[in-house]
């Protein structure tokens, strides 16, 4: 059974709602039965858990996370998807079932040969999901509601419900320019901190055997720091040298001295990796003990270290820290 309302939401101009409640109001603009699954998408009321879905299947894939299950259990519904699902209900965004599953399916078959989970080129994929986005200094809850990729909701509070301004991203930098998370440079190109100038400026990426700093090597690439060149990253399986730092290119392997070869990181209850240079190798949803991989903790365990598995945060006001349970997701809109 789906909660009612309270009455006192009536003539209250901001409410936070539960994400399901967004559902509820929306169930008229699911689809048509009649439609044919190929011209119909994604449907919207399927979108969320179908997102979610793909985050795990990937995430697991990549070795951030040992299975589906678990992943489901210790990822947040998406902050962004849920306050987007509630404009959508509301009638405030707009949202297009065949970009849904365009979005979907690329999370779910996205390499793991990355520099992130996430990379630009994939939330660039998802963000034709929602339309009827907001423009300059127009109302906003979250960055979602406004135009573009790189576009924030300056002011806006989360659960607070107070709302912001849209500010939108001025396009992409070229290179030499002026550079921040608002306004990034072209794909070409890297922000990096000019020790001269005291700012971020765009600098050209670097190729294989160019001179580099962190982070400014070319996709696929990665800055050796003995010798500030970069060299290109080993594929799954291939032949990489395990004195580099950054020798694989998938997120979820390293370089296996004894092999030379590029392997998955060791997993929960193996032993952890060492190579010449990197020690206490495990995977990603693991820590190593000193001698074994050992699972994160998750909601009511101890987090002596401070870490927990995805989105549960560990509670350290207090000793023994704990790991918290995920908070129920809310979404903010204004009542018409």
């Amino acid at each position: 059974m789906l909660p009612q309302f309270p009455s006192s939401f009536g003539r209250s101009k901001f409410a936070a709602l539960p994400l399901f409640c967004a559902f509820a109001l929306a169930c008229a603009a699911c689809g048509d039965d009649t439609t044919p699954p190929e011209e119909q998408g994604l449907p919207f009321d399927q979108f969320p858990e179908a997102y979610r879905e793909a985050q795990c299947e990937h995430a697991t894939i990549c070795g951030f996370m040992p299975d589906r299950e678990t992943c489901l259990d210790a990822l947040s519904p998406d902050a962004v998807v849920v306050q987007a699902t509630a404009a959508v209900a509301w009638g405030d965004l707009t949202y297009d079932p065949n970009a849904g599953l365009s979005c979907v399916e690329a999370i779910r078959t996205a390499s793991c040969e990355a520099t992130s989970l996430y990379p630009r080129e994939l939330r660039q994929n998802c963000d034709a999901v929602f339309g009827n986005r907001r423009g300059q200094d127009e109302p906003c809850f979250a960055s979602i509601e406004c135009q573009g990729l790189d576009a924030v909701c300056e002011g806006a509070c989360g659960d607070g419900c107070c709302q912001g301004a849209c500010k939108l991203a001025g396009g992409f930098v070229a290179e030499g320019g002026l550079c921040d998370g608002f306004n990034p440079c072209n794909p070409e190109s890297v922000c990096l901190f000019d020790e001269m100038s005291m700012t971020n400026i765009c600098v050209k990426r670097s190729k294989a055997n160019e001179a580099c700093v962190p982070d400014s090597c070319i996709d696929g690439h990665f800055c050796d720091p003995s010798t500030a060149k970069c060299f290109q990253q080993a594929k799954t399986g291939a032949q990489c040298n395990p004195a580099l730092l950054g020798a694989c290119g998938n997120i979820g392997e390293y370089c296996d001295e004894a092999e030379g070869k590029c392997k998955p990181k060791p997993g929960e209850g193996e032993a952890c990796a060492a190579n010449p240079a990197a020690m206490g190798i495990c995977a990603n949803y693991t820590l190593c003990d000193g001698t074994t991989c050992r699972r994160l903790p998750v909601s009511g365990e101890e987090c002596p270290q401070g870490l927990c598995l995805g989105d549960f945060g560990c509670n350290t006001d207090a000793e023994p820290f704990v790991c918290n349970p995920i908070a129920p997701s809310r979404a903010c809109v204004i009542l018409k």
